[in-house]
């Protein structure tokens, strides 16, 4: 089983994590700035989209209850902050624990990374900017990154 890793002191600084052989990217730049709050709702809403129908996806949805509105509002506000955006996660959750202990009791294996970084990466390429096909691709290794 794979279990969340702990990094002391937060994530990477997403910039260098996501930036990095891109130097094409204007100074400023982060996901956040590129899709807006409501097009960080959107990735989020792609994401559960994807998750309730790729059969790939069926063990990450069946660790989730029927009512996703609690967890979509959850991680909608976490990514925003992820993304660059406001810190609100922590704000309106100032209780909730970090990642890796939220996830410790579900059994995550190597197969349920994937199957969440896919529907991940389908969203994201769902919501990419029409200036900006990569955008997936821009994002997906910081992702990977904090999955990991």
């Amino acid at each position: 089983m794979v279990r969340w890793r702990t990094r002391v002191g937060g994530h990477p600084p997403l910039r260098a994590a996501i930036t990095k052989g891109m130097p094409d990217l204007p100074p400023g730049w982060s996901p956040h700035a590129a899709l807006g709050d409501e097009g960080v709702a959107r990735l989020i809403e792609r994401f559960f989209h994807h998750m309730n129908t790729l059969p790939e996806a069926s063990g990450v949805r069946a660790m989730h209850s029927e009512d996703l509105g609690v967890i979509k509002k959850k991680l909608t506000l976490f990514f925003k902050g992820w993304m660059g955006g406001p810190r609100e996660y922590s704000k309106l959750f100032p209780d909730a624990p970090p990642v890796p202990a939220a996830h410790a009791s579900y059994p995550i294996s190597q197969r349920e990374i994937d199957a969440w970084l896919l529907c991940m990466e389908k969203a994201l390429t769902d919501v990419a900017p029409a200036d900006l096909e990569e955008f997936a691709a821009i994002v997906m290794p910081g992702i990977r990154q904090m999955a990991a």
